[in-house]
């Protein structure tokens, strides 16, 4: 998943905190540098977060692993100096270790990645009993540890349902922020451009990369971009309904209804005028197959299409 500039700083900046941290001639000044730079920004507290969560995971590593690093000119445990005594050379040497050691951690961990293609859905249970119910084109890669259950998702669209742990969050990366709740119903869209995040049931709260934090309850949908954070409301029983093979658009323009179909179907639709992309629509749409979703379109809409080839449909105005 493609980071922000501002998220991938902060993570190589947590790292570089955790490994002074763990040094026995930490300072008080120090530790007050800490204390500051953790609360300059909400994006620092969720890579330091990130960062200690992964450490904490080292006592699942096999020994090979740890052994692996002490031999890199490190002292272990074993040469008779605790943990706790060890001297850490510098500060970058400290936070290479650290890095070395934490990219290893995630090798072991490992993860799942779960992807679909134009037009197929999936629906995936994880280990704890929260399901994912993939849309079409999305790619999510999920990784449990002992502290959080975590999603990354680089593209496409999904309705979580999260089993409840109070002990573990299930937290959901998008390019634009993060998503975290304890258990709860909500769908995510994702893209390097947008996240659509819309609440089902429970609590949400999203924390963008700009820093801006907002909460949602049931029925509450917000769309983040680079511009910033977009409220709206939305009808439950309309969450979701891409799952049951429906597509339910309310006063969107019509450029917008015909990009969003074109994640469903490999023969893209363009429309012949681009004016016509500022009308204002709703439609209710059964998804079966291109031909049957332009024919309502049609009698709908009033709009007409022509097939050019496999590859491509123009859609233009029955007037």
């Amino acid at each position: 998943m493609k980071r922000s500039p501002d998220h991938t700083r902060a993570s190589d900046e947590a790292i570089e905190w955790l490994a002074r941290l763990r040094a026995t001639d930490v300072s008080n000044a120090e530790q007050g540098d800490f204390a500051q730079w953790l609360a300059t920004h909400p994006l620092h507290k969720i890579a330091f977060d990130d960062a200690l969560a992964l450490w904490e995971e080292l006592g699942t590593l096999p020994a090979d692993v740890m052994d692996g690093q002490s031999a890199s000119g490190e002292r272990s445990a074993s040469d008779g100096q605790s943990e706790s005594s060890a001297q850490w050379p510098s500060l970058a040497a400290a936070a290479t270790i650290l890095l070395s050691v934490l990219t290893l951690l995630l090798l072991q961990l490992g993860g799942n990645e779960f992807e679909t293609g134009i037009g197929e859905q999936r629906r995936v249970v994880l280990e704890d009993g929260s399901s994912i119910h993939l849309n079409t084109a999305t790619v999510a890669q999920v990784r449990y540890s002992r502290a959080r259950r975590a999603v990354e998702m680089s593209t496409g669209e999904a309705y979580f349902d999260v089993a409840r742990d109070t002990d573990r969050p299930f937290l959901v990366d998008t390019a634009q922020g993060r998503i975290e709740v304890v258990g709860t119903a909500f769908a995510v869209y994702a893209s390097n451009s947008a996240t659509r995040l819309t609440v089902a049931e429970g609590k949400v709260r999203f924390t963008a990369n700009s820093g801006e934090q907002t909460m949602l309850m049931p029925g509450q949908r917000v769309r983040i971009t680079h511009q910033g954070i977009e409220r709206s409301r939305v009808e439950r029983r309309d969450i979701g309904t891409w799952m049951a093979g429906q597509l339910e658009y309310d006063d969107v323009t019509l450029s917008d209804l015909i990009g969003d179909l074109n994640r469903y179907f490999p023969t893209r639709m363009v429309l012949s005028d681009p004016t016509l992309g500022e009308r204002h629509v709703v439609a209710s749409l059964r998804l079966e197959d291109q031909e049957g979703v332009l024919d309502t379109l049609n009698e709908t809409l009033g709009l007409s299409w022509h097939e050019i080839s496999d590859k491509l449909i123009i859609i233009s105005s029955s007037d």
